[in-house]
């Protein structure tokens, strides 16, 4: 089910792919040996099978194929729509971003961490042939609406390095441009509204009903 996806890379797990162009600063794996570690940052979050089913579950009539190529950055099938007003809760929407980057795509041991002021927290390990490392950052949603969306981020932080505001405000805006492309890509997502609660997020409007990834996808990369 790509539907907890989408909802990933739309609210704030995408933020990671526009951290990811700051592959300027150099971080790769013998310097993320120095600087830190290479394991993500630890936000409390864990999942299993269990939480990934139950989320599948809450939109009911969709389709699924090929979950395990349907990365963050991989291209994909999307058509249809079902209409849904619930609740996902951090553990499967953790669950669906791990299943869905576990064979192709940069994107592995994310967790997605909703707290009760609105935020959201991300962190994950990036794999890229130019950059890899584990990253974290935090945000709200800006303001979401019908096919559009956007993001106002806080804080990103690459391994132990936060960036200064002004990389940190380039990540932001390529993050909300590819919001805006995840919207062409998928006709049938619409948003009327989505909060954040403690622990969960509250989505209210559309999702794709038929999801396909396909085996020989090979994932963008970002330069």
């Amino acid at each position: 089910m790509s539907k907890i996806k989408i909802l990933g890379v739309g609210i704030i797990g995408i933020v990671l792919l526009g951290v990811l162009v700051l592959a300027y600063l150099g971080f790769v794996p013998v310097l993320s040996d120095l600087m830190g570690t290479n394991k993500p940052k630890d936000l409390g979050v864990s999942y299993s099978e269990v939480n990934y089913g139950s989320g599948l579950a809450k939109v009911p009539g969709s389709s699924v194929l090929n979950p395990e190529y349907l990365c963050v950055t991989c291209p994909y099938t999307s058509s249809g729509s079902v209409a849904v007003n619930t609740s996902f809760s951090q553990e499967e929407f953790t669950a669906m971003i791990n299943k869905r980057n576990s064979t192709v795509g940069p994107l592995r041991d994310a967790q997605f961490k909703f707290n009760a002021d609105g935020s959201v927290e991300a962190s994950g390990l990036l794999i890229d042939p130019r950059i890899t490392g584990p990253v974290y950052v935090k945000g709200k949603i800006d303001f979401a609406n019908g096919r559009s969306a956007a993001l106002k981020l806080d804080l990103a932080q690459i391994g132990n390095i936060p960036l200064p505001a002004d990389q940190a405000k380039i990540a932001q805006d390529i993050a909300n441009d590819t919001i805006q492309k995840t919207f062409a890509q998928n006709p049938g997502l619409s948003i009327t509204s989505i909060t954040i609660e403690e622990g969960k997020v509250n989505f209210n409007g559309t999702l794709p009903k038929d999801v396909s990834g396909d085996p020989n996808v090979v994932p963008v990369q970002y330069n």
